[in-house]
């Protein structure tokens, strides 16, 4: 079954949104994504799901990370720098990943949660329960989007 990665963002309050993979790769490209949140430390969830057509079946590790944004709504350019690899590594897992009748089958417990704390210590944060149950109530509301 594929395996992808869903990010959620949290607002001030530490409500959960979807935040779009496009978004999400731009953030990484060093676009201003967040221009509203400028100079502040904004926190993410990074969730693996396992999907069965187009559903998910399985939730992996979430991960929480607290990101900082400078003054235009791009991630802090050392942030990024210091966390790029990381996300190249869990990328490149990804593309493993069956998708269609090729690849391997990595199980979606698979601990990638690892590579990012080594990466830069002091940017993980770990939800609470309300948010893991909000995380599900979510990943189930958007069950078709990817």
């Amino acid at each position: 079954m594929p395996i992808s990665l869903r990010v959620f963002i949290l607002d001030e309050s530490g409500r959960l949104s979807g935040f779009t993979r496009a978004r999400w790769k731009r953030l990484w490209d060093g676009k201003p994504e967040l221009p509203a949140r400028a100079g502040q430390a904004v926190r993410f969830l990074e969730v693996p799901i396992e999907t069965r057509n187009g559903r998910p079946v399985a939730m992996g590790e979430v991960r929480g990370l607290a990101l900082s944004v400078d003054r235009t709504g791009c991630l802090e350019a050392e942030q990024r720098r210091a966390l790029r690899p990381a996300g190249k590594r869990l990328g490149a897992s990804f593309r493993l990943l069956p998708g269609g009748r090729r690849g391997r089958n990595v199980p979606v417990r698979h601990d990638w949660a690892g590579r990012h704390r080594d990466a830069s210590p002091g940017t993980h944060w770990t939800p609470t329960a309300a948010q893991m149950t909000e995380v599900k109530g979510l990943l189930t509301d958007r069950s078709g989007d990817e």
